[in-house]
């Protein structure tokens, strides 16, 4: 149970992981988004301002009459060359963050994709170890399966034995009694023996159900379609087994007190 326990927290840790990952890669995307159109932004707002200063050039003609005007055309030109500058350099610092942008996008899918690497190989090694355990189980109950069907025949020849006996003669009636006892245990045996073999049947299609469901869903987040794990599905898996195995042990047991009552009648 604890090392169940263990790779189901492994599952959850990688579970989360994989989330942040993912919420990491969004934001991380939306900021590349901001930077992309405060590039273009930037880029218009430079062409214009170079189209600008392009007309002033062309309007402007140096005369030594109008000093104060040239002057005026100097400073201009001197504000938008400043200006220039300062937005190509802004471009130039929001070209780099979106060059780390993108890096950390990458490093973001790589992560991503060995998270899910990961968490496939222990899904692969956890579904092979339970299904061992389900191969096991099925040949059990397979077997106690059988077992209850010759005892259902032993049963019924008893029956017809001490059927038999009560026509014997009287001095026989004690021991048809006691073989009555004995048959009628075994009946309610047989029943309780019934109900749990019904039960792990159920439980064994009830996890091979749920090992399809955790194949659907590693390969939804291969996809891209899932983040994380179903924790639910694994723990209703380890409970089904463990339910399974209860139920099991519980069968063995009424298989023993059957045995033991059938010998006590084959005394008789």
């Amino acid at each position: 149970m604890r090392l169940a326990s263990l790779r189901r927290a492994a599952v959850v840790i990688a579970g989360v992981a994989l989330a942040v990952a993912l919420v990491v890669i969004f934001r991380q995307s939306r900021q590349l988004s901001g930077y992309r159109q405060q590039q273009s932004a930037d880029q218009a707002k430079i062409h214009q301002l170079q189209e600008t200063l392009r007309q002033h050039e062309m309007e402007s003609i140096p005369t030594e009459l109008v000093p104060p005007q040239v002057d005026e055309h100097r400073i201009a030109i001197a504000q938008r060359d400043a200006t220039i500058a300062r937005l190509k350099k802004e471009l130039s610092a929001a070209q780099d963050s979106v060059s780390q942008l993108q890096a950390q996008l990458l490093s973001a899918g790589d992560q991503r994709e060995r998270a899910l690497a990961s968490a496939e190989e222990r899904h692969r090694k956890e579904q092979a170890e339970w299904q061992s355990r389900l191969d096991a189980l099925q040949q059990e109950v397979d077997s106690a399966q059988e077992e209850a069907k010759a005892s259902r025949l032993r049963v019924a020849d008893l029956e017809a034995t001490n059927a038999k006996l009560a026509n014997d003669a009287s001095e026989g009636s004690s021991r048809v009694a006691e073989t009555g006892r004995i048959v009628a245990s075994l009946q309610s045996l047989e029943r309780r023996r019934d109900g749990y073999l019904t039960s792990i049947i159920r439980r064994y299609r009830d996890v091979t159900s749920q090992f399809r469901a955790m194949s659907g869903m590693l390969d939804s987040a291969r996809d891209g379609n899932s983040s994380a794990f179903n924790d639910a599905a694994l723990l209703r898996i380890q409970n089904a087994i463990s339910l399974a195995d209860d139920d099991l042990r519980q069968l063995n047991e009424l298989n023993a007190q059957i045995s033991q009552l059938e010998k006590k009648l084959l005394k008789k």
